[in-house]
Formats: structure tokens, C-alpha cells, sequence
């Protein structure tokens, strides 16, 4: 039945269509626009729930941290304290026959020492959108004025 409509020239045209359409709605969701800003949150504007990717924090006495790449998260609850930053830090060190060891140290920040967080916001860029839509209507337009 489905293939019966497909092959009249009504049906030909709504497949037609059809297909036009998800090839577009998949093209815009492949090639969505995404940027990444860098953004300052002060302690106190945390928001607990939220999951941030954290490159760097800046301490109330002035000293900021380099965090990136460094898998920094906040935490509410880590062991026994509430509220904290924690990091992971590789230190290489040379033993006495000269080769290299490698330990990893999870380090903890309180958030009350904290003046501000670096973090990276993936942003929607909605003018790289549009172009793309526009191009890929016009491109479906064009084959379609070719081909049905």
C-alpha cells in the first residue's frame, strides 16, 4: 500500500518531500553552531546542581590556578567535607636508578577560599544556524526544481 503510493506522482512528490525535509532537519542537528566562552562565576553563584567544566579558579588572595585538563569538578559532598573543588595533579618524580615514576594526587579546594571560577559555557550560535538552514533550504530547492 505504502509502495503503491510512493509510485504515483502525488505520492512521489510527498516522499519527495519527505526525504528533502529529513535531510534537512538532520543536517541542522549534525551541524548545530556550538562556541565555547570563558566565564566568571563568583562563589557565592554557584549553582549546586550544575555540572561545569572548571579551567581555572581564582583564591580571595589573589593566587589563581590553572585547572584545565586537570578533570576539576565541584563537589557538594567529597569524604568528610562539604563544598569543595577537587583535581587531579600528575607528579613525576626521578628515583635513584634515574627513571621516572608518575603518582596522581587528588588535591581539594575549599569553595569558601574561592573569589571566582573559570569555567567553559558551550554557547548556541544562532547566526551560524541560520546561515546553515538558509544554504540547505536553498540547496534542497534547487534539487528539487532539477529533479521532480
Amino acid at each position: 500500500m505504502i509502495l503503491n503510493f510512493i509510485t504515483h506522482t502525488a505520492g512521489k512528490k510527498f516522499f519527495n518531500t519527505v526525504v528533502y525535509l529529513m535531510i534537512f532537519t538532520f543536517t541542522i542537528t549534525v551541524c548545530g553552531c556550538y562556541t565555547t566562552q570563558k566565564e566568571k562565576i563568583f562563589s557565592e553563584e554557584l549553582e549546586y546542581e550544575s555540572d561545569y567544566h572548571i579551567v581555572g579558579v581564582t583564591m580571595k588572595n589573589g593566587l589563581r590556578i590553572n585547572l584545565n585538563d586537570k578533570g576539576a569538578v565541584f563537589l557538594t559532598n567529597y569524604k568528610d567535607q562539604e563544598n569543595v573543588i577537587v583535581y587531579r595533579t600528575i607528579e613525576t618524580t626521578e628515583n635513584k636508578s634515574g627513571e621516572k615514576e608518575s603518582t596522581s594526587k587528588t588535591n581539594v579546594i575549599d569553595i569558601n577560599e574561592v573569589l571566582y571560577l573559570t569555567v567553559d559555557k558551550e554557547v548556541l550560535g544562532a547566526g551560524g544556524i541560520i546561515v546553515i538552514a538558509v544554504a540547505v533550504l536553498a540547496g534542497i530547492f534547487l534539487i528539487a526544481a532539477f529533479f521532480v
